[in-house]
């Protein structure tokens, strides 16, 4: 909330905007599969989006095509300010299009509360038990959150105010073993 009110340039708040196309990427992609939504939850970095219980049992095929929607959303919103940015030179296009590519990359990653995470457990239960699924889950997200963790301590370090990586890391690592023994 403090880095919201401290931005004199917006370009936080438009990353929270950008975030919101994301999850409005799942939401289309829900309605085309006419997947109904129960409710909305909003976390600190997150929105889950719970199917009605007539919907649970969603094909694997689906769930992970209305995964991949997110990206897709940021991927489209990318290429069209990155082209803006291109043809008229505007530099704040060039900012929205990257925070939508970075975005859209970074729930990609397999850590299990994001899009990544969750494709990969899809995946996964196709060939494991739900223990060992759980298992990968936790020790391959913990893989990748230890360089996504240095990478904002080199950020940080280099620009001496730019904590949002680091902030984010620590975050998904609390979340990952909020309640999880190894």
């Amino acid at each position: 909330m403090l880095t919201i009110l401290t931005d004199k340039s917006g370009i936080v708040s438009y990353g929270f905007l950008f975030a919101l196309v994301h999850e409005i990427g799942h939401i289309l992609a829900m309605m085309l599969f006419k997947v109904k939504i129960e409710k909305i939850k909003f976390g600190f970095i997150n929105i889950d989006l719970v199917s009605s219980g007539s919907d649970k049992i969603i094909k694997d095929k689906i769930n992970i095509i209305i995964l991949l929607s997110g990206f897709f959303a940021n991927m489209l919103f990318f290429w069209f300010f990155y082209i803006c940015f291109f043809y008229i030179g505007e530099k704040m296009y060039y900012f929205w299009s990257m925070q939508n590519l970075f975005i859209g990359i970074l729930n990609l990653l397999p850590i299990d509360s994001l899009d990544g995470g969750k494709i990969l457990r899809i995946i996964l239960n196709k060939y494991f038990d739900f223990f060992l699924v759980e298992k990968i889950l936790k020790y391959t997200s913990f893989i990748i959150l230890i360089p996504l963790f240095l990478i904002g301590v080199c950020v940080l370090f280099y620009s001496w105010c730019n904590f949002s990586l680091v902030i984010l890391a620590i975050y998904l690592i609390i979340f990952l073993f909020k309640g999880v023994v190894l």
